[in-house]
Order: structure tokens, then C-alpha cells, then sequence
């Protein structure tokens, strides 16, 4: 049987092995083809590798991509296109196939073109998810090379990122043609044939810019006048930022930088995105008052008071009644506001204290600097839930603190009933996550099931409050 796409022939390579579907790509060096594992029963993508054979420098580029092939394949992250095989036909005409999962949903340029940009905390998202997964290629010497929209595929079952088509281009434009990657998303320093970390650093930045504005930080013709626009930077106030907060801006900005002893390394460039995110989505979830200074405090039934150890006692720093004042640059309608922020210094004895006005049930959490989500109170989350009383306060925690230094946010809920969060639900809000996985990570996912169950609440049933600590160091 001869199978048809668009009236023509469908490639039958490995007949009884692979039942080739429709064409969904193509490029300089391949086509990308949705296909059915006929063994297994299931679908996947076959990415041909074109070359010229007789070429010896695309033989060596062939080898060494196939050398990365299997280190590629070795990487288990929710977050990497999972490479299943290569494959090469048994013909006087060799050619080569790149087996791997078929994600269903198309690229991050596909939907951005489709929708128009992203908002902000679901572009954060997937780039904090691709920067993790791109930490764990670099673990096995693999500089990607070419991140870019494209080349980031969005599962859309699962509302997830996921990082494909590692280096192919690269490889043999190493080889072919010289300078490999994509104009808008190149590092100065990719000119000149670097092929470490930071390029991956800058082309996640671009990319991030790119899902947040629809448009390339940086237009250009030529690569001098790339590199010139690069050196220059992005203008001191950029309007189409609006819609992000301050912190995420300037991430964009410092990833960006043409100096790479200046741009943050991959591990804190990712640490830095996931904090910022981790800490909005809750700020999403507590009922901030955006109070200019001075306005009187708004009351709800519970309280977060955040106190300092002067060597006598512990005395008053600050509390959660209303939001800090916003900056005319950003976009409010897109931005949450920031709550009331306590400033404290590594060293600082500090105890966090929360006060019922009404009863009910008391759940507390904090974010740290780098995102991880912890469960504060109640200490023991497999055991019952208990009432408390209105008017008693509860000390959550003591703590000195210590480095990183950093922004972390503490929220807690009052409920009248125990929070619809299952046991193993707050057991694993406590507990770090399996691999390959990052507690900050897994923190994103647990703070939508914390959102998730507030839903099948009624808004007079529950209320959450936040308060901002600024560990500035010493």
C-alpha cells in the first residue's frame, strides 16, 4: 500500500517498523515527519538528517552529532524532548533518522504567532523550565546553540515547555558553513565560534523577551549591526516590558548583556526566573491591598507579623496589611502588586508571627530567593488539622538568617474549613521532589494546585495575605 500527503508519496523507510504520517517541518538540514511506531503504538517524530555524503566534513559532523545523539538520549527531564533512537536505512543511499517523542501542540513561535505574546508568568514559566532543562544537557557537555521559539516545543496536554533539535544546524554549520545559530537569538561571542554555556544563557534571554513582547530584543540586517544593537542594549525604559515586573526585566536585561563575565550563569539566570515567578503566582493567589503609603491598613481575619531579635527581645519589623506603592513603568492590569516588605539581614534573628481574627484554620508557606516552595505550619501536615482560636497568635518559626541572600515572600490562609489540599497534597508541599526535578521546579506546579483548590472555595469561605522579606546580606 502506498500512503499519500497532500497527493504525494509518503517516505516508507522502514516498512512494518514506521507508518510515516504527515510532514510537520523542514529546514536547511531536514524534515521533521509525524509517524507511527507501528511495534510500539505510538506516535512519535522522525527528523531526517540531510548531508552531502561525499563531503568529509559532513561525515565528521554527522559522527559527532551522533555522538551527542546518545548523550541527549541519555537525559531524563519532563522539560527534553525525549530522543528515542537513530535510526539509518539499509540502502546503497544512507540516510539518517533522529527518532523521538511527538509533542502535540507545535512550537513557542507557532503559538505566539498564533496568539500574540504570552503573559508574563506563563513565559517565565517555560523558560524557567527550559533553562533547568537546558542545565541538565550542559551536565553532559552539550551547549544547545540554538534556542530560539522555534526550537521549543509546547505540549498542549500538559501545558508544558519542551527543548528539541539539539545543535543539528549547528553541527554542520560548523563544519559547512561557519557561524551557526539564529541572527536574533546569537550571542555577540557566538561570531566568534564560542560554543559555551552563556550563548545559551543570551538566546534563552531573547527567547524569553521574544514570548513576552512578540517582537526580537534586537533588530538587525547584518551581524555587525547585530552585535553594535547588542553592545548598545535595550533603552533605559523599554514600553514593551511593560507587562512584566521590575525583577523579570531586569533578569531579561542582565541575560542580554554582551559582556559574559557580566551575564549570570544558566544555574543563577534559572534560579533568579523561578524565584520571581514562583513568588508572583503567589502573590496572584493572596489578597493584597494596593494601598498608597500612608492609607489606612486593611484588616482580614489573619495577620502576618514578621519580628526582629534585638538581644532583649523580639521587636516589631513590619506586617502584611497592603502592598507597597507600583512604578508608573509597569502594566498594573498584568503586574500584581508587591506586599509590604520587611528588610532583613543575614545574621538577623527573626520570628514570624500570625494572628487569627476570626476562626478557623491556619495554613502558612514561604518562597525563598531561588523559588522553593516550603509548608511552614502546620508542622505536621499528615496529621489532623487543627481550629484555632481567634485572637491567639501563633509563632510559625524562628529563624536566623543565612545565605543566599534574596527576596522571599511569606503568604498565610485563614480558612473556615481545613484548605481542600488532600494530605499527600501537603505532605508534598513539605517535602524536596524526586529527580530530575528541582524543588523550585516541583514549587510551580504545587503553588497551581494550592491556586486549583481555592477555586472550589467560596471567596467568604478563605483569605491569604503576603509579606515580603528582604534579605539584603550583611
Amino acid at each position: 500500500m502506498t500512503f499519500q500527503f497532500q497527493g504525494q508519496p509518503l517516505p516508507n523507510p522502514f516498512p512494518g517498523e514506521y507508518q510515516f504520517v504527515r510532514q510537520i517541518g523542514s529546514g536547511a538540514f531536514g524534515q521533521v515527519w509525524e509517524a507511527r511506531d507501528l511495534n510500539l503504538d505510538i506516535t512519535v517524530a522522525l527528523k531526517t538528517i540531510l548531508f552531502s555524503r561525499p563531503d568529509p566534513k559532513a561525515e565528521h559532523a554527522l559522527e559527532r552529532l551522533r555522538s551527542e545523539a546518545k548523550l541527549v538520549a541519555s537525559v531524563r527531564h519532563p522539560n527534553v524532548v525525549l530522543v528515542r533512537t537513530w535510526r539509518e536505512t539499509d540502502t546503497r543511499d544512507v540516510e539518517h533518522y533522529l527518532v523521538m517523542d511527538f509533542v502535540r501542540g507545535g512550537s513557542l513561535l507557532d503559538v505566539i504567532q498564533a496568539s500574540g505574546p504570552l503573559p508574563w508568568e506563563r513565559a517565565v514559566r517555560y523558560a524557567a523550565d527550559i533553562g533547568e532543562a537546558l542545565s541538565a544537557v550542559h551536565k553532559r557537555g552539550i551547549v544547545h546553540r540554538d534556542v530560539k521559539p522555534a526550537n521549543i516545543l509546547w505540549d498542549s496536554a500538559a501545558d508544558e515547555a519542551r527543548l528539541t533539535d539539539f545543535g543539528i544546524s549547528a553541527r554542520f554549520a560548523d563544519h559547512l558553513a561557519g557561524v551557526a545559530g539564529s541572527l536574533p537569538y546569537m550571542a555577540p561571542e557566538a561570531f566568534q565560534g564560542s560554543v559555551e554555556p552563556p550563548v545559551d544563557v543570551y538566546a534563552l534571554s531573547a527567547t524569553l523577551y521574544r514570548l513576552v513582547t512578540g517582537e526580537v530584543p534586537f533588530v538587525a540586517d547584518k551581524d555587525g549591526n547585530h552585535i553594535a544593537e547588542v553592545r548598545r542594549g535595550l533603552p533605559l525604559i523599554d514600553p514593551r516590558l511593560a507587562g512584566v515586573p521590575v525583577a523579570v526585566e531586569q533578569l531579561i536585561r542582565d541575560g542580554l548583556n554582551h559582556d559574559t563575565a557580566t551575564r549570570p550563569v544558566l544555574t543563577k539566570f534559572v534560579e533568579d526566573l523561578r524565584g520571581e515567578l514562583n513568588r508572583s503566582l503567589a502573590d496572584t493567589v493572596v489578597k493584597i491591598d494596593a494601598a498608597p503609603p500612608g492609607a489606612p491598613a486593611v484588616i482580614g481575619p489573619v495577620r502576618i507579623a514578621v519580628e526582629r531579635f534585638d538581644g532583649r527581645g523580639y521587636q516589631p519589623v513590619a506586617a502584611s496589611f497592603h502592598a507597597a506603592p507600583q512604578l508608573a513603568t509597569r502594566d498594573m492590569k498584568k503586574v500584581p502588586p508587591t506586599p509590604r516588605t520587611a528588610e532583613v539581614r543575614t545574621g538577623d534573628r527573626v520570628r514570624i508571627r500570625v494572628t487569627l481574627d476570626q476562626d478557623g484554620y491556619l495554613t502558612v508557606f514561604n518562597i525563598g530567593p531561588t523559588g522553593n516552595l516550603n509548608l511552614l505550619y502546620p508542622d505536621d501536615p499528615s496529621g489532623p488539622q487543627q481550629r484555632l482560636a481567634a485572637g491567639r497568635p501563633v509563632d510559625v518559626c524562628e529563624v536566623k538568617f543565612e545565605p543566599p541572600a534574596g527576596k522571599e515572600r511569606v503568604f498565610a490562609f485563614w480558612s473556615r474549613d481545613p484548605l481542600p489540599l488532600g494530605t499527600d497534597d501537603l505532605r508534598s508541599l513539605a517535602a524536596d521532589p524526586l529527580a530530575p526535578m528541582t524543588r523550585a521546579h516541583t514549587a510551580t506546579r504545587d503553588m497551581k494546585k494550592v491556586q486549583t483548590s481555592l477555586r472550589n472555595l467560596p471567596a467568604s469561605e478563605w483569605h491569604a495575605v503576603g509579606l515580603e522579606l528582604d534579605h539584603q546580606g550583611r
